[in-house]
C-alpha cells in the first residue's frame, strides 16, 4: 500500500536545495551509501548563487558538471545519505521507488513509500519521529487502500488506549493525535466495529 509521510526536517538535505531554487531534478540514485542527484539549471536562474549555496551545503561533498551549452547547465550533486532515507530504505523491503517521491509542501517534506504492513506504517513513523525530533503525519493514500487506513486508524485506537477500561484515551485526544476530525474518527471505528461483529454473528 501506498504511504504518505509528512514531516518538517532542515538538518537533512531531503531535496530542499533544487526546491529553494526551482530547479529540475532529473534523476536520483542511492549507492554506496550516498545520494546522486542529476539537476538541471536553467540560465534565467542565479547560477553563480545556487552553485555557491550548493558548495557550502553540509550534506552535499561534491558537484559535477555533465552538461552546458547557451541556455542549461546540467549538474550531478553527491550527497550524503541522510539518515531518513536510511530509516525508509530499512522498512521498504527492496522497493527504493521513494527516492524519487519527495516533495516540499507549505515548508515540509513529503515522501511516499510502498509499504506492505501496518507495523511497518507504525515503525517507520516512529523512526522518522525520533531522528526529526518533530511529529510525523501519516496517510494511507486512498483507493483500494481505504479499508488499509481504517484498520490502521482501528489499531492506532486500540493501542493508545481508545477501549480500554477506564479509557487511556478518549475520542477528541485520538482524533488530535490521528489529525482526524473527530465526527470522522467516531464514523470510521463504529463502521470497522460494526463490519467485524457482522462477521463474528452471522
Amino acid at each position: 500500500m501506498k504511504v504518505k509521510y509528512t514531516l518538517n526536517y532542515s538538518k537533512c538535505y531531503l531535496g530542499k536545495i533544487p526546491y529553494d531554487f526551482n530547479l529540475k531534478i532529473l534523476k536520483r540514485e542511492l549507492n554506496d551509501n550516498k545520494m546522486y542527484e542529476i539537476i538541471e539549471i536553467n540560465y534565467n536562474n542565479n547560477y553563480d548563487d545556487i552553485i555557491k549555496t550548493l558548495k557550502e551545503s553540509d550534506s552535499i561533498i561534491g558537484i559535477d558538471i555533465l552538461y552546458k551549452n547557451e541556455k542549461i547547465i546540467i549538474i550531478r550533486s553527491t550527497l550524503k545519505v541522510c539518515n531518513l532515507i536510511s530509516a525508509m530504505k530499512k522498512y521498504s523491503n527492496g522497493n527504493r521507488d521513494f527516492e524519487n517521491n519527495e516533495t516540499i509542501d507549505d515548508k515540509h517534506n513529503v515522501w511516499k513509500i510502498s509499504l506492505e504492513n501496518m507495523d511497518d506504517i507504525k515503525m517507520l513513523g516512529e523512526s522518522l519521529k525520533k531522528e526529526t525530533g518533530n511529529n510525523v503525519s501519516i496517510k494511507i493514500e486512498h483507493g483500494n487502500a481505504v479499508k488499509s487506513e481504517s484498520l490502521f486508524i482501528l489499531k492506532e485506537a486500540f493501542d493508545l488506549g481508545y477501549f480500554d477500561v477506564p479509557k487511556k484515551i478518549n475520542l477528541i485526544e485520538l482524533s488530535k493525535t490521528l489529525n482526524i476530525t473527530p465526527t470522522k474518527l467516531n464514523i470510521t471505528i463504529r463502521t470497522l466495529l460494526n463490519h467485524f461483529l457482522e462477521e463474528s454473528f452471522y
